[in-house]
């Protein structure tokens, strides 16, 4: 598709580019809504799984474009099929089976899997979509257990060698994104700093939520991976929160720009996802965290003796220190 993710576009990356023209003064909008959000694209894990291939002289006339992982799940299922087909007709008309079968069918299709190899490592390694990435190692296990389901041979070594070489470019555009949030220049943004969510949030709740979908309809449990680069992620996004809230002048003002931020990303999970999930979790106890923080900061003008009076016992309350609390009898 000509809106195909590119180098360029990063979690941290700003909202607008610059003119490419001499005259061209108004920065010009990027659109990278195909890049962070899922939209449709889950489909292929369950409804389009196994859709008609694309025909691609026909797809040519009617000027059809697809998304990286769209082509790839029709020549992994044509792929399937034909594997299917040819194994049972080696060993019906060679009369073999067990690994004699194997062997004909290696010797059959072994040259055409090894170019599909060779061809998907050279485009997997210009892929710059993480969600398009990740679609593709979902639809690889739901082909190999296919293959399993059907009890024909499994052509195990070529999924394993695909997934690896999508996995180890996941990783890398993963890395990139984490890397452009941390070197984001807050006194740079083009857009100014206010109490509303800022843009990057939204996109990376977006993102996260695209991922975790994906990994939901996989029918497999979060794999560690996958665990692993969520974590640094998200680690990333609470310093970016930290650095943009120090742009802000008051504490009012702060807390409610973290608290309006992780509500956006809570609404988009709540929305997408059936369940609790890690990043559910963590966020909403630092939304709430920051709800208590800004309360007490709202009251603190005019309760702050009795606030204070909280702060203290409340601890030896919980630790049933009574002899301590005694101190504390005679306030008001």
């Amino acid at each position: 598709m000509t809106d195909s993710a590119t180098k360029d576009d990063l979690l941290g990356a700003d909202d607008t580019i610059k003119g490419t023209s001499f005259f061209s003064l108004k920065p010009q909008q990027r659109s990278r809504a195909t890049v962070f959000s899922l939209g449709k694209r889950h489909n292929l894990l369950s409804t389009d799984l196994m859709a008609p291939l694309i025909i691609p002289h026909a797809a040519t006339q009617a000027n059809e474009t697809f998304q990286f992982e769209s082509i790839f799940r029709s020549i992994q299922y044509a792929l399937v099929d034909h594997c299917s087909h040819e194994f049972l007709f080696v060993c019906d008309f060679f009369m073999v089976n067990g690994q004699s079968g194997v062997d004909l069918f290696t010797q059959v299709m072994g040259k055409s899997i090894a170019h599909l190899i060779k061809t998907f490592e050279e485009r997997i390694s210009a892929n710059y979509d993480a969600i398009s990435l990740f679609l593709c190692i979902c639809l690889c296990t739901k082909y190999s257990e296919l293959m399993d389901d059907r009890s024909v041979v499994s052509i195990d070594g070529y999924w394993d060698n695909i997934a690896k070489m999508l996995w180890f470019r996941l990783e890398a555009i993963m890395t990139s994104h984490n890397e452009s949030v941390r070197n984001l220049d807050v006194k740079k943004l083009s857009t100014p700093i206010d109490t509303r969510p800022h843009y990057v949030i939204r996109r990376y709740a977006e993102f996260t939520c695209a991922i975790l979908v994906c990994s939901d309809l996989s029918g497999k449990k979060t794999d560690n991976r996958l665990q692993a680069l969520l974590n640094g992620q998200q680690a990333e996004i609470e310093g970016l929160l930290n650095r943009l809230a120090v742009a802000l002048k008051t504490k009012k003002e702060k807390l409610v720009f973290q608290i309006n931020n992780y509500d956006i990303i809570l609404t988009v999970l709540d929305e997408k996802l059936q369940g609790e999930t890690k990043e559910r979790t963590s966020f909403w106890e630092l939304q709430q965290t920051k709800i208590n923080a800004y309360v007490e900061e709202v009251l603190y003008p005019h309760f702050h003796s009795l606030i204070q009076f909280v702060n203290e016992c409340e601890p030896l309350i919980d630790q049933n220190h009574s002899q301590l609390l005694k101190r504390h009898t005679g306030k008001q």
